[in-house]
């Protein structure tokens, strides 16, 4: 059916008061307020959904992670098929060797490597865990009839849960390097070389400096040439930490609010390059934005 007889079926429906989700086929929509049908994906998280990560070398493909402790693969193309790949917690956990008999942890956040479009890491209970999706392993349940894919590699972030990831950018040339962050307060930069070769945790680097756990963090890699890339991290402390990662090493750190901070993330270059800051100067090129709890969100110009 085309898009638009798609739409006008939708439309028919929600105005005979038949219902606001609708299926066309094997697909499932729901009508939204501003009358743009939004398409539901089958087979959902049994609990939370924590995080969304498009594929960005396979537009295809994106993952999505809950609080069921499993990382769901889904073709967009084919939203009405479920998961394409499912990826359990629990043999994460038995990588790492976790006490037997506990619950499922939730994986907080699922990030593809920039590297890669096959591979990504999950944050594991009080790790992260490597998954190829090419590799397919055991059956997720007794009929056999969903596959789950074999963990690869797991490692633990240092101590306590482990609640965000970032890759090292692709500039970088360095595509097995990663930044963890937990309820520890600090960050792992962290190689998976050395957790394949077998050659202990794969912890590079800790970054200490917040007081509380660390929620969200971004890794930022410049377009100059010599620049270096920063990290950022936002924390429960209410504070924001940019790191350089070359010398791994707090250059900047401020308050972004009064409450927790959930979301950080880094301007692209230039994107605020034409506009004045109360009459000053024109923004420098690197400029972060974070978000909390109290609904304050906060933008800060890096360099001045």
């Amino acid at each position: 059916m085309a898009a638009a007889s798609i739409l006008t079926h939708i439309r028919s429906c929600i105005h005979m008061g038949v219902s606001h989700d609708v299926h066309v086929g094997a697909k499932k929509y729901q009508m939204a307020k501003d009358d743009r049908p939004t398409l539901i994906f089958a087979e959902p998280h049994d609990g939370d959904a924590l995080s969304t990560r498009w594929n960005t070398l396979n537009a295809e493909l994106l993952i999505t992670s809950g609080s069921d402790g499993f990382v769901k693969m889904r073709n967009v193309f084919r939203p009405e098929a479920g998961a394409v790949g499912r990826f359990a917690a629990s043999q994460a956990l038995a990588t790492m060797a976790a006490p037997p008999g506990r619950a499922l942890p939730p994986v907080y956040s699922a990030l593809w490597s920039p590297a890669s479009p096959f591979i990504f890491a999950g944050t594991i209970g009080t790790g992260i865990a490597l998954w190829d999706t090419r590799v397919h392993g055991r059956s997720a349940s007794p009929g056999g009839a969903d596959v789950q894919n074999e963990v690869l590699f797991a490692a633990t972030h240092a101590s306590g849960e482990c609640l965000d990831l970032a890759w090292a950018p692709p500039a970088k040339g360095l595509p097995t390097v990663c930044c963890t962050a937990g309820t520890d307060a600090t960050l792992s930069i962290m190689d998976w070389k050395y957790v394949s070769a077998g050659n202990g945790p794969g912890v590079v680097t800790r970054l200490f400096g917040h007081s509380r756990a660390i929620k969200r963090v971004v890794w930022w890699g410049p377009t100059a040439p010599g620049a270096t890339d920063l990290i950022g991290s936002a924390s429960y402390d209410a504070t924001v930490t940019i790191w350089d990662a070359d010398r791994q090493i707090a250059i900047d750190r401020y308050s972004a609010g009064r409450e927790p901070l959930a979301a950080i993330d880094f301007g692209p270059p230039g994107a605020l390059g034409r506009l004045k800051v109360a009459g000053g100067p024109l923004c420098p090129e690197v400029t972060v934005v974070s978000g909390g709890f109290d609904g304050v969100v906060t933008m800060r110009e890096l360099g001045r």
